[in-house]
């Protein structure tokens, strides 16, 4: 029972089944290419139901729109729903709709974008390339289902434009030989529907530089070894060579560019070769190049020298001439061949150095070397080099002085001690060259502030090389000093004189000029001889005119100045300030003594010549009179020409004599007086009048007695008579 139970279920659940997968088998299927799809192309839609070849109605949005026995319609987008049904002949039992499908439509056409794989970011459409090379390009429509055909155009034109190919695919891959443009669009359907035409991509070729084969070195000596480069100058690509002399195979290579070998210096190399190089991939890139190498017997190089005797410290410079100079090193010896280098390998075929001393003579060599391992030529003829110590200039100041004042004038001079007119020289101040002249005077000042340190070279006319540098000078340029006067006393006493120095604190050799004023700021004035004074004439005590070199002495009261001057022109320093000194009344007993015996012995003499005329006269027109009296002569005389020169102070007066140990005065008197009378001649009359004074000092005690004061005054008198006229004697009288 549960047995039979089961069967009819499973019975059952079989037919179920077998109903449903009849019904989904018969149902119709609508398909739509291109969907989505662009306004303007053309559409297809395919009824289709499994197994059975019936004919289709076409609907869209619900209304017919078309019929076929068969199952295709092709008709232009436009966007809607459609579905297909079955031809109202078929059986109502076998009548089916497929499901509705949208179309859509988009009314923008397509633009494809074209890119190459040489493309840079600073030019998308630009390209550079060379003859024969090739250049992919990639064209892509951004709807691709159904995919699109690719339509490739060479200098693309709307009306006439050159159609190159058509790919399935999105790439291309032109072998380029001239430079063109080109562009892309897609093409899709029966007939085709295009895209718009894609950017345009420039493409510019260029022609394939040569090939060059070089030959290193070229030309090549006996026993040298030699490199050949085949260079196609194409970057690092592949490249197969082929190595041809003198038109017979000689070797073949393939790898990268350039190709480099080596002929061995055993081999006989001299000859012509030629290198082909095909480019590996692209047969049709051939390229070619040739050279002919020379190869000759070892060189020996000639040395020369741009002088054969050299001062230390100058430089010398040798040359050495290779035959086919290019690239090699140059090996420079000195006494020998063979010998140590004296100087690292130079690349430059002439080599410069300096002797420090004199165990640089000798005989210098040379000789070439190039290559790994070096080839060496021959070593050259030997050049002798003389070399002597360079002369070292002695630097002097005139004047020799350590110090030099702001105005002053010095002289350097630098002394070679071979000629010295076969020498330029150059002047250094502070380590700069300053100036170069020929003399060997060098003049500083003296309007310049040249302070600093100076050195000397010599340079040698003839042959232009240098001494050594002298010794350095230190130069200190100070400012104007001053001159200092002193006195050992500002009072010059009565008879007497002071000392007065001038002296200037900086410097050495100074002479002095000295200078008397009226005051202590009037004008200094040029006087006769270069000395300088005012209205009170110039200092006459001087001895040998303007200078001296120590202290002078003056006797007169005064404001005086001084100032230092030394060498030639002179140079001066400043003034002193004024000093002024002043004298004291009355002379010194020594003078006064000398005066009086003076006078004592001219008064006596005077006396006698009196008396003597006196008795010779005739009658009484002679008067003789001696006259002492008990006072002093008077301050002031006045002697016969009258003239205000003549004119003194009284050397004594009371208290100076009441001070004084001892005092003797004289004082003589010549006077002539004329008497006039009315009607009557002027007579000559001739007066002499002595007063001697002799004063001891006061005693000491208050109230003493002093010494009687001795004093005498002789007058002398010789009147003659006018004509015509009384004669009338005038008393005298003798005390």
């Amino acid at each position: 029972m549960k047995l039979h139970t089961v069967a009819c279920v499973l019975l059952l659940v079989s037919i179920f089944l077998s109903c449903g997968l009849s019904q989904d088998t018969t149902k119709a299927v609508l398909s739509v290419q291109p969907n989505p799809a662009f306004t303007g192309e053309n559409v297809t839609f395919i009824c289709d139901k499994e197994g059975e070849d019936e004919g289709w109605n076409l609907y869209k949005d619900g209304q017919f729109v078309s019929s076929t026995d068969q199952n295709r319609f092709v008709l232009k987008a436009e966007q809607n729903t459609y579905q297909c049904h079955s031809h109202p002949k078929t059986p109502p039992e076998d009548q089916r709709d497929s499901d509705i499908v949208t179309l859509i439509v988009s009314s923008a056409k397509p633009t494809p974008t074209m890119v190459s794989d040489r493309t840079s970011v600073l030019a998308l459409d630009r390209i550079s390339v060379l003859a024969l090379d090739s250049v992919t390009l990639t064209c892509t429509v951004e709807d691709s289902t159904p995919p699109w055909g690719i339509y490739w155009y060479r200098d693309y034109k709307e009306s006439d434009s050159e159609q190159v190919t058509v790919t399935e695919g999105s790439t291309y891959s032109p072998t380029v030989s001239e430079s063109t443009i080109y562009s892309c669009r897609g093409g899709r359907g029966d007939p085709p529907y295009y895209t718009n035409v894609s950017n345009h991509i420039d493409i510019n070729v260029s022609e394939r530089p040569p090939a060059v084969l070089t030959v290193l070195p070229n030309p090549a000596f006996t026993g040298e070894n030699v490199t050949f480069t085949c260079d196609m100058n194409e970057g690092e690509q592949d490249w197969s060579y082929t190595i041809v002399k003198d038109g017979a195979f000689y070797e073949t290579h393939s790898g990268q560019n350039p190709y480099a070998f080596k002929m061995p210096k055993s081999r006989r190399l001299s000859g012509k070769y030629e290198c082909t190089g095909r480019l590996t991939g692209n047969n049709q890139v051939v390229k070619k190049s040739e050279v002919t190498l020379v190869v000759s017997a070892k060189p020996t190089p000639k040395l020369e020298s741009d002088r054969s005797s050299v001062l230390t410290t100058n430089n010398v410079t040798l040359t050495c001439k290779v035959e086919s100079t290019a690239s090699w090193n140059i090996y420079w010896s000195r006494d020998k061949k063979g010998s140590k280098p004296v100087t690292k390998v130079t690349k430059q075929t002439t080599y410069t150095f300096r002797p420090s001393s004199v165990s640089e003579n000798g005989k210098y060599f040379c000789r070439g070397g190039r290559g790994d391992p070096t080839y060496f030529t021959h070593y050259s003829t030997s050049v002798n080099i003389d070399v002597s110590e360079a002369p070292v200039p002695v630097l002097s100041r005139h004047p020799d002085r350590p110090e030099t004042f702001i105005g002053e004038t010095l002289t350097l001079n630098c002394t070679l001690p071979e000629s010295p007119s076969d020498w330029t020289y150059t002047w250094l101040k502070d380590k700069n060259p300053s100036t170069r002249i020929v003399n060997s005077e060098y003049i500083l000042g003296p309007s310049e502030n040249a302070s600093g340190e100076y050195q000397c070279t010599g340079r040698r006319n003839h042959d232009l090389q240098y001494s050594k540098s002298s010794k350095t000078i230190t130069v200190s340029f100070k400012d104007q000093p001053k001159a200092t006067l002193t006195a050992e006393q500002t009072v010059i006493p009565a008879g007497g004189s002071v000392a007065l120095s001038c002296s200037v604190e900086e410097g050495s050799g100074w002479n002095y000029s000295w200078y008397q004023c009226s005051d202590s700021t009037g004008p200094i004035t040029a006087s006769e001889g270069g000395q300088y004074s005012d209205s009170t004439g110039p200092i006459s005590e001087l001895e040998g005119g303007q200078y001296s070199t120590g202290p002078i002495t003056v006797s007169k009261g005064g404001v005086y100045r001084c100032r230092g001057g030394r060498g030639e022109p002179v140079y001066y320093s400043q003034f002193s300030s004024a000093l002024t000194l002043n004298t004291t009344d009355g002379p010194s007993s020594l003078h006064v003594g000398l005066i009086v015996g003076l006078v004592v012995a001219i008064l006596l003499s005077i006396l006698l010549l009196l008396l003597w005329r006196n008795r010779t006269s005739k009658g009484p027109c002679c008067v003789r009179s001696v006259e002492f009296q008990g006072t002093a002569a008077a301050d002031q005389r006045t002697n016969q020409s009258g003239s205000p020169d003549d004119v003194h102070a009284p050397l004594q007066n009371d208290k100076s004599a009441a001070e004084s140990s001892e005092v003797t005065y004289s004082q003589i008197e010549l006077k002539n007086i004329s008497k006039k009378r009315e009607g009557a001649a002027e007579p000559d009359v001739t007066y002499a009048q002595v007063n001697f004074q002799n004063k001891a000092k006061a005693n000491n005690q208050k109230g003493g007695a002093a010494e009687p004061d001795v004093y005498a005054q002789v007058n002398y008198q010789n009147k003659t008579k006018a004509k015509n006229q009384k004669e009338s004697p005038a008393p005298h009288a003798a005390n």
